[in-house]
């Protein structure tokens, strides 16, 4: 099976890293030349349970790919945030791509599904909802930040509620057991991605705001009355839309913040680094969705604003 890693921050690097290890050929496609050099030059360096891990893994640069000789993938996993996936980036990719290739699609918030279905046939895109966790330390060292779960499977519709899974969905699902994930298929992928996105909605735009870790978030009762009216506000939004939400989602977001305590969000290394956020596609997002149903969401409206004055700072 050939399967190829767009996007090597920290998620692309991790997962590259965990299944070349157990010496499946995989293509890690980097943002930069000198990434992809230093990766063919030095090996990734795997941080995991105290110990360190040297892999080889096959990296190329996109805009030096040789396309006269490329296969096709099987498998294209785009891990690459919302701001990325642009006409630009699916227009290259085109090349990797033949009538089996299949897309397992990581991004937070909503929107991305679509983006990519809008260039390749709707039966080759899936999602992928990960509570993985991991930070890039540097363009070839990547630290494996905390343990989850992974679902994968295709946005189910309304007419078919069963679905089978076929022989290459079963191997790409043991390919990732065998590399030291905990991988489940499952026809319930809208409701995991709205479960994450609520998650994220509490999250990401506080820790970005308040410029702390995850886990400080629960040390404060102020803050924890705040991260529930939140929660309930983006509860409303998806049981507008009939959206199945976890029964224990409060107990979730209390366990991510617990289990990712000392990491630093996404959206709070954006606001660090002077990146643009993907606020638009998880908070924005809730608040799309609440003006269209007429529905009011003040403090996730609040915490919009904040973040963005925070990006153009």
């Amino acid at each position: 099976m050939r399967i190829r890693i767009v996007g090597a921050g920290s998620m692309g690097m991790l997962f590259a890293g965990k299944m070349s290890s157990t010496g499946i050929r995989v293509e890690l496609i980097t943002h930069t030349m000198e990434q992809r050099d230093k990766l063919n030059k030095k090996r990734l360096c795997l941080l995991e349970d105290g110990t360190e891990q040297s892999i080889h893994v096959w990296a190329t640069y996109c805009a030096s790919v040789d396309y006269s000789e490329i296969e096709a993938s099987d498998w294209i996993f785009l891990m690459v945030k919302q701001k990325d996936i642009t006409d630009s980036l699916l227009k290259q990719l085109k090349p990797f791509v033949d009538e089996g290739t299949r897309f397992l699609c990581f991004q937070n918030g909503l929107g991305h599904l679509e983006e990519v279905q809008h260039e390749f046939p709707e039966n080759q895109v899936y999602a992928a909802v990960t509570t993985e966790a991991a930070r890039k330390i540097s363009d070839d060292r990547v630290e494996h930040t905390g343990f989850g779960i992974t679902w994968v499977g295709k946005i189910e519709k309304a007419s078919s509620k069963v679905l089978k899974w076929d022989e290459q969905e079963k191997i790409l699902q043991n390919l990732l057991i065998n590399a030291g994930f905990e991988v489940y298929l499952s026809n319930k992928m809208n409701s995991f991605i709205w479960n994450k996105l609520i998650l994220n909605s509490v999250i990401n735009p506080l820790t970005a705001i308040l410029g702390i870790h995850n886990g400080g978030l629960l040390c404060s009762p102020p803050l924890l009355d705040l991260m529930k009216n939140l929660l309930e506000e983006g509860c409303t939004v998806a049981r507008q839309l009939d959206v199945e939400i976890a029964d224990d989602l409060w107990e979730q977001l209390l366990q991510v913040c617990e289990r990712t305590a000392n990491n630093l969000s996404s959206m709070l290394q954006d606001i660090n680094e002077g990146r643009v956020t993907e606020l638009e596609w998880i908070n924005g997002a809730l608040l799309k969705f609440a003006k269209f149903h007429q529905l009011s969401l003040p403090s996730h409206d609040a915490l919009y604003r904040m973040v963005k004055h925070l990006e153009s700072r």
